[in-house]
């Protein structure tokens, strides 16, 4: 719903708008990421990584909702250094 609303409103702003959408969680080795979870990631929980594209810039405002409603949750064990990677 949020990344519908954002749309909307930058289209009332400028007809040049364009989407793309990346994530990250953190460094896949310890001591970012536990043993556990880099071997065993759950259905709800991804494995760490530093960096994802999951969809480049596009003005299908369709298609970059329906990437952030589908990203997943994961987590670390520290603060996310690897924010600086992405």
């Amino acid at each position: 719903k949020q990344s519908q609303d954002l749309a909307k409103k930058l289209k009332e702003v400028t007809s040049d708008v364009r989407f793309g959408f990346g994530s990250f969680v953190d460094k896949p080795v310890m001591p970012f990421a536990s043993s556990a979870q880099i071997q065993m990631p759950t259905r709800d929980v991804v494995a760490p990584y530093s960096f994802k594209n999951h969809l480049k810039l596009t003005s299908d405002t369709v298609a970059f909702a329906r990437e952030v409603q589908q990203a997943k949750n994961s987590s670390n064990l520290d603060e996310p250094e690897g924010s600086l990677d992405a």
